[in-house]
């Protein structure tokens, strides 16, 4: 099921439509169709962080790539090489956090809240 994880494209339809047709019959819990959809044209997460306060908190050379962080909170965080590479950050709070060395491509920052005093540069645009 790796095929989840991955970006979707017009060359993996079939196998998506596939994979979500086999989790969907050997679950024993059938997906709605929304969910189905979802699942169809999104990323599928490899972790997923609601409401989790990391504030004081330094990441080193840790690997977040697509990796779901809802709502939570960075506050006074230190970003020493970590990985986030399509990660998403849904309403996410950034204030006063430092990145000299995070790596945040491809990464949805579009609804995070990142204040004055957070140094971004260079790598959040």
């Amino acid at each position: 099921m790796t095929i989840l994880k991955e970006k979707p494209s017009a060359e993996t339809e079939a196998m998506r439509r596939w994979a979500i047709q086999i989790i969907d019959r050997y679950s024993g819990v059938p997906m709605s169709e929304q969910a189905q959809n979802e699942l169809f044209t999104g990323i599928l997460s490899t972790a997923f962080f609601d409401n989790a306060d990391f504030s004081s908190s330094t990441f080193n050379s840790t690997n977040f790539d697509k990796a779901a962080f809802r709502r939570s909170s960075f506050n006074a965080a230190v970003f020493e090489g970590p990985s986030f590479n399509t990660a998403r950050f849904e309403h996410a709070d950034f204030r006063n956090s430092v990145f000299p060395a995070a790596d945040f491509r491809g990464a949805d920052l579009s609804t995070a809240r990142i204040d004055a005093t957070t140094n971004t540069n260079p790598q959040i645009e």
